[in-house]
């Protein structure tokens, strides 16, 4: 059947330009529907709405970084003499080392779309994550354009450090706030109040939100990316019930219950460990704490929706 159409083709003028018009409509068609899709990704990028959908844009942007990141590097390692070369070698595997500790990045996966694959499903990891990748962008950034006056002066180019008083230790505890109790059975309930427009004001960040798990490292729960052109998005309350009694969190946004309502089968799904919940952002949070633009209430206040039947505060005794 294909040698019939093939020598239709050859010989049969008519159908050779029915056939290319055909063809030429389908090439359009593909642009076309190739440009649509990068247009709804960049439009999802500029207003994600879901979770899933941040933790998709923070994907693309740490895959963009780590090729910023090693294009920088490289610039200074042909720029360096050879003992500056091994000091900022050494620096780089240092920073690896310290983010992969802090972070609980514990994957031996080689191949780095999979790790990627791997990082995007922990939301706590993935803050942690872009956090680091973050501040190592600026970094080599401030390093290569410290370089570059240098040579404009005729110095010899050594890796510049960085000042002290401009440094911030990269200690977890200063970008993050967990409860102090880990519980191993019960029902326990909390929320957070996030105040997206005074944040995107004064220090935009990513953040997630849940419960982790003590035996694994792993976190369920929500991600955010608040950006600086969100001034005026409305306040947003997020409300958690950890159930370890049947392994679920569920979650409530604005009062409704979504991904399904407690002692459904729906919710996020957990293992029978410990558990410990809180914050984790991109920039430092205590300002955020201080300031009130983001309000972590494990029951030491009143609650603003109503606790689940059978709950109780996070913040009680027990286990």
């Amino acid at each position: 059947m294909r040698h019939v159409e093939v020598s239709l083709l050859i010989f049969t003028k008519n159908r050779t330009e029915v056939n290319m018009k055909h063809l030429f409509a389908k090439c359009i068609l593909c642009i076309i529907m190739i440009s649509i899709t990068g247009i709804a990704c960049a439009t999802e990028c500029d207003n994600p709405k879901s979770s899933e959908e941040v933790a998709y844009c923070l994907g693309k942007e740490l895959r963009n970084s780590d090729v910023k990141i090693n294009q920088t590097y490289q610039t200074l390692i042909s720029k360096l003499a050879k003992d500056e070369q091994e000091k900022l070698r050494q620096d780089q595997r240092a920073w690896i080392k310290e983010r992969d500790s802090v972070c609980n990045c514990t994957s031996k996966e080689s191949n780095r779309e999979k790790w990627y694959q791997w990082l995007l499903k922990d939301y706590r990891k993935t803050v942690c994550v872009t956090r680091y990748t973050r501040q190592r962008t600026a970094e080599l950034d401030r390093m290569l354009t410290d370089l570059s006056l240098k040579s404009e002066v005729k110095e010899t180019p050594t890796v510049p450090a960085q000042p002290a008083s401009k440094k911030v230790k990269n200690v977890q505890g200063n970008y993050a706030m967990w409860s102090t109790n880990n519980k191993t059975s019960g029902r326990w309930y909390f929320e957070v109040t996030i105040n997206r427009a005074d944040i995107a004001k004064f220090s935009p960040t990513a953040l997630s939100i849940g419960c982790t798990d003590r035996k694994f490292h792993t976190t369920s729960g929500v991600l955010y990316q608040i950006r600086s052109s969100d001034t005026n998005a409305p306040v947003f309350r997020e409300g958690f019930a950890l159930d370890l009694e049947s392994g679920k969190l569920y979650l409530r946004g604005n009062g409704t219950w979504y991904k399904g309502v407690p002692g459904s089968s729906g919710g996020l799904d957990l293992k029978l460990n410990p558990h410990n919940c809180g914050i984790e952002t991109t920039v430092l949070i205590a300002p955020l704490i201080e300031k009130g633009y983001l309000q972590l209430n494990f029951g030491e206040k009143p609650f603003v929706y109503s606790i689940p039947d059978s709950y109780r505060p996070f913040v009680e005794g027990g286990k």
